[in-house]
């Protein structure tokens, strides 16, 4: 059987070597999952132009093992640079290769289809009767609306509408959450509610060691987030806002933010606020460097104005890292009593990093540890199976 994946949000990239590789939202694991349900595997991405030099690329992004049984077929961008989003010849292009690729293929699967891509392959899968899994990881309509550009409360309405079509007459439908994404994106055909998370077996020496790390003395608590730096419904803005106000009344908590895209506007707020010092840009980290740099911090704070369910938070939590987060999206199913704050509320967030003292941390450790376990790859893997096995087989 040959499967077409498409997804719209993440960008193949190059070095100088034809090497390829992605951001950190796919990886190596995520390919090997579908490959476990086809022959052949193409994966269908929009392709960033610049070529990056092969040291920086292996620190940046996760490499792509080449692999004889999946064939990446890339795409223009549409919105980089900024002049292309208007352009009729780009739009055409990547409808044709769409159509081409989708013709080649038995069965489609669309991951999060909320734009110009996984709209088109929808509708292209539909007009040629393959059928098509959809995947729903995140609300629509509050991605474009707090987006932070002009663009995106204009065209978020209608992004959201035709993946409500899409959403409600595919023949499967994957949700990352148990509830809230149904209650906004039902459909009529099979369904199923599973986290696309991906947790190994729990290590309890890692709970051990966050307990010993609270334990000492530290002065300087490190808090972070995991996220593009360039979309403002992330967040981290609110983030360092709250620290200007802790950091007068003689809180001390450094900021670091991990994740890829133009930091300008973060830099520069860190800079008005007089912040320069606590506010940390690591940039992009392959995924087994995140997990060490989860490690290390004290508190992990998810200020996101809308998810699906975030895998950074769900693996923060296996990391045993105490955990803060706003009641954006999917992430009301993580939260934990009295350290959850509507978005975009400072003052909320401040009362937050300020509750979560020694003892706080200590005992949210260990739920979170625990409660990560219900992500652990095993068990997902089994439920996803069954529907995916469902969808591959035509039942």
């Amino acid at each position: 059987m040959r499967l077409v994946f498409v997804q719209g949000g993440s960008r193949i990239k190059r070095d100088q070597n034809d090497n390829l590789y992605i951001d950190g939202n796919l990886n190596d694991k995520i390919f090997q999952r579908y490959l476990n349900y086809c022959d052949e595997l193409t994966v269908f991405l929009r392709e960033e132009s610049k070529i990056y030099d092969e040291c920086t690329a292996k620190q940046k992004f996760n490499a792509i093992t080449k692999n004889p049984r999946i064939n990446f077929v890339t795409t223009p961008d549409l919105v980089v640079p900024k002049s292309r989003i208007f352009s009729l010849k780009i739009r055409n292009q990547i409808r044709s290769d769409l159509k081409k690729s989708i013709e080649n293929a038995d069965k489609v699967i669309v991951r999060s289809p909320g734009n110009f891509y996984t709209i088109n392959a929808a509708k292209i899968a539909k007009k040629l009767h393959k059928p098509l899994l959809v995947e729903v990881t995140g609300y629509i309509y509050d991605g474009y609306r707090y987006h932070g550009t002009k663009l995106g409360p204009i065209v978020a309405r209608y992004y959201d509408k035709a993946a409500q079509r899409i959403i409600r007459d595919a023949d499967f439908v994957l949700y990352v959450t148990e509830r809230f994404l149904q209650s906004h994106y039902p459909t009529n055909g099979k369904q199923l509610g599973c986290s696309d998370v991906e947790i190994p077996q729990l290590d309890p020496q890692v709970l051990t060691k966050r307990l010993q790390k609270i334990g000492k003395n530290n002065d300087v608590l490190t808090l972070g987030t995991i996220g593009f730096l360039h979309i403002r419904w992330k967040g981290q803005q609110d983030v360092i806002k709250a620290m200007k106000s802790l950091k007068e009344k003689g809180f001390k908590f450094k900021y670091q933010l991990v994740g890829i895209g133009d930091n300008s506007y973060l830099k520069n707020l860190a800079h008005e606020l007089g912040l320069e010092k606590e506010v940390e840009f690591i940039g992009g980290l392959p995924h087994d460097e995140v997990i060490k740099w989860l490690k290390n911090i004290d508190i992990y704070i998810q200020p996101s104005y809308t998810e699906g369910v975030c895998r950074a938070l769900v693996e923060a939590m296996s990391m045993a890292c105490p955990t803060i987060t706003s009641d954006g999206g999917g992430n009301i199913e993580l939260c934990n009593p009295g350290f959850v704050f509507s978005r975009g509320n400072i003052q909320q967030i401040e009362k937050a990093l300020v509750k979560m003292d020694k003892e706080m941390r200590k005992k949210y450790a260990q739920v979170n540890f625990e409660r990560s376990a219900n992500y652990a790859k095993n068990i997902l893997d089994e439920k996803r199976d069954q529907f995916y096995y469902q969808f591959r087989d035509g039942k």
